[in-house]
């Protein structure tokens, strides 16, 4: 059976934005990052998928989410140089994946 996965690109520094847009609060007071993931995480157990949330090492509010929601992250190291290197790196570390689906964190 084909192994497929998930990468969620949240490693975006929200520059445009002004502060951390994925964790800005949504009308139901939820942060945006849980209304990009809910979707995801309904078709990866509906598929038996994995995801993976790729993000940099210095978002420690948006880690600290994902670790109380119990999602699985990577810290991609070269995160400053965009998003193709974390595509890149995500996919590196998901070698053992046969094909990939790329998610926009903030796009929920």
């Amino acid at each position: 059976m084909a192994k497929f996965g998930i990468l969620v690109l949240a490693a975006g520094q929200s520059r445009r934005f002004g502060s951390d847009k994925l964790m800005e609060k949504m009308a139901d007071n939820q942060p945006m990052i849980a209304h990009s993931l809910e979707p995801l995480l309904i078709l990866a157990k509906q598929f038996q998928l994995e995801l993976c949330v790729i993000t940099r090492a210095d978002n420690q509010p948006l880690i600290n989410y994902l670790i109380t929601a119990g999602v699985n992250y990577s810290l991609c190291p070269d995160a400053h140089l965009g998003m193709g290197h974390s595509i890149a790196y995500g996919i590196k570390s998901h070698q053992n994946w046969q094909g990939w689906m790329i998610a926009l964190a903030d796009m929920p």
